[in-house]
């Protein structure tokens, strides 16, 4: 398995921090019986004999979100922070959960036309936060859409057992969802920004699991393609990195978690409340504004770099909606 999907799958098992403690499970949601198939948005699996279902809250995690959860026993849902692990199920028993990433991710690899030990393999404890027990993952594109496959097993679970949630895996059933040009929402971690139609956007994380100072970019032209921690990458004999290559016509905003209140503007934010920024850090005939934004206790830093030194008005109103558009939960 590459880097990139290393970190997709330790973002994915261990996506929040701070899990919950040993307050009781909640009472199980009622069961659904055998041979349905269960899951949401276009995606299902078939809830095989003996397998159960229960429903799921991903509370402000908005990306990736959960689309199926089964397991080979009653399962329940438990009181943690966790978003892969926060269900309970007997101890001799296995339990599947399927998350999809709202953000295109073509570095991923196909479905497998089975999932196999090789595909899916296990590994011991502690393979997922807030879970005691063995675990294993998988990322794959499916129909255009990004999933990653997350197993959990009880620490008495026979390995047949193991071998039939792969198998209720192989029964996955996906949509087909087409993406507009419509204006889309980039989010991660509560905080969430506009990227209008006919524009790009990405999420770089500053740390392995995506929690800590996340960037959201905005920008009128094609953002290179590297996400999350993925370094650059190596570009074609002659092409050059998008970002440097900016012409007076283009703009990229960034939005950086974690900032300190110093020097923050009103609410709503627009380029003209932002500070100049000067120095041989600003590329040769660009302009730069930064500055910060407070929601509550919790504050977003704001860069904007104009590909020319005095960008259109129309460009201008086009990023204040952008900067208007950014929310962030408290």
């Amino acid at each position: 398995m590459n880097t990139r999907l290393l970190v997709l799958a330790f973002v994915a098992l261990g996506l929040v921090s701070g899990c919950g403690g040993d307050a009781a499970p909640e009472a199980a949601e009622p069961q659904q019986p055998a041979s349905e198939r269960t899951g949401s948005a276009g995606t299902s699996v078939e809830l095989v004999d003996g397998w159960h279902t229960t429903t799921w809250d991903d509370g402000y995690v908005v990306d990736p979100l959960t689309r199926i959860v089964v397991a080979s026993a009653p399962i329940a849902r438990k009181q943690t922070a966790c978003q892969v692990a926060q269900y309970e199920f007997a101890a001799d028993a296995v339990a599947l959960v399927v998350l999809e990433w709202q953000e295109p991710l073509s570095t991923l690899p196909d479905r497998p036309d089975r999932f196999t030990s090789r595909e899916l393999p296990v590994h011991p404890p502690p393979a997922a936060e807030c879970f005691d027990g063995s675990g294993g993952a998988a990322s794959f594109i499916d129909r255009g859409r990004a999933f990653g496959a997350y197993l959990l097993v009880g620490p008495r679970a026979p390995a047949s057992l193991i071998d039939e949630a792969r198998s209720v895996l192989d029964t996955l059933q996906v949509e087909w969802r087409q993406r507009d040009a419509s204006p889309r929402r980039l989010a991660r971690n509560g905080i969430s920004v506009t990227v209008p139609a006919g524009w790009d956007g990405r999420i770089l994380f500053r740390e392995a699991t995506g929690r800590d100072g996340v960037q959201l970019q905005v920008a009128n032209f094609a953002l290179p393609d590297n996400e999350g921690l993925e370094p650059p990458r190596e570009l074609p004999p002659g092409q050059e990195d998008p970002i440097k290559a900016m012409d007076d016509g283009d703009v990229l905003v960034t939005l950086i978690d974690g900032t300190q209140a110093a020097g923050a503007v009103t609410k709503p934010p627009t380029v003209d409340k932002l500070t100049p920024v000067a120095g041989p850090q600003v590329p040769h005939r660009h302009s730069l504004a930064q500055g910060s934004v407070c929601f509550a206790a919790r504050c977003v830093g704001l860069q904007v770099d104009f590909g020319a030194a005095d960008p259109g008005d129309d460009l201008v109103r086009r990023v204040n909606e952008v900067l208007a558009s950014l929310a962030v939960d408290d």
